[in-house]
């Protein structure tokens, strides 16, 4: 877990033609993501994991819930939100936290996934991306945290790999993540490094540990607990 030192929302803005404070800020998380530093490219075998294999990303797809700012000597400010992200749409990139009241905050913190009151069947608004998202009932129900997707080369032959993470006994897969933000700023960025799914605390074989892992209870764990340290800033 990361912590800041502090971020101090500005609160000089000022009303059109009026000197009054606003009370209130906007905070923005741009989303970005990298394989060991460099700019992901979609859909190209060039990346190599922990485990020696070339590999691609199709898709990745994920959740993020309970948004917290953590005050400093002010009361944290908790959204109900659930963020949901497709890395290929710019768009969802982006979160949005509003109606955030002027002042001291030490900390930023999320979940990555489904909150645990939410991750069960029907907890989430029935449209089509959290249909997509769903996980089947005969398998525990609820919702994927994350759909990671593409190609790995296995000597000469290419396969598919599955990363899912999911179901409602798995909520827990995912801790709460706590991030330093730049202070005085009201967009911050957060950057995922794909290899780190791969790489630490242990590392993940495709061969060994599976590649379509949705019924791989330790497969999946092993990739969460790797997924701890994927975002940083």
């Amino acid at each position: 877990m990361k912590w800041i030192s502090g971020i101090l929302l500005i609160a000089t803005l000022m009303f059109m033609g009026c000197k009054e404070k606003i009370e209130k800020a906007t905070l923005k998380l741009d989303l970005s993501y990298v394989v060991d530093g460099n700019p992901l490219q979609m859909n190209s075998i060039q990346y190599q994991n922990a485990a020696g294999y070339n590999y691609s990303i199709t898709k990745l797809v994920y959740y993020i819930s309970n948004v917290k700012l953590l005050g400093d000597g002010i009361d944290d400010f908790q959204t109900d939100m659930i963020h949901y992200v497709d890395i290929t749409n710019p768009s969802t990139n982006q979160i949005t936290i509003t109606e955030v009241p002027y002042g001291q905050y030490r900390g930023i913190q999320f979940t990555l996934g489904v909150d645990a009151s939410r991750n069960t069947t029907g907890g989430l608004e029935n449209n089509t991306i959290n249909n997509n998202m769903s996980w089947p009932d005969q398998m525990g129900g609820g919702y994927h945290h994350m759909k990671l997707e593409g190609l790995w080369l296995d000597g000469n032959n290419t396969s598919a790999y599955l990363m899912h993470l999911g179901t409602s006994h798995h909520s827990n897969c995912y801790q709460n993540r706590t991030f330093k933000i730049d202070s005085e700023s009201l967009t911050q960025g957060l950057t995922m490094d794909i290899n780190e799914w791969y790489r630490t605390p242990a590392v993940y074989d495709f061969a060994t540990d599976g590649t379509s892992i949705m019924m791989n209870d330790a497969s999946m764990e092993k990739l969460a607990r790797n997924g701890d340290d994927s975002f940083d800033n």
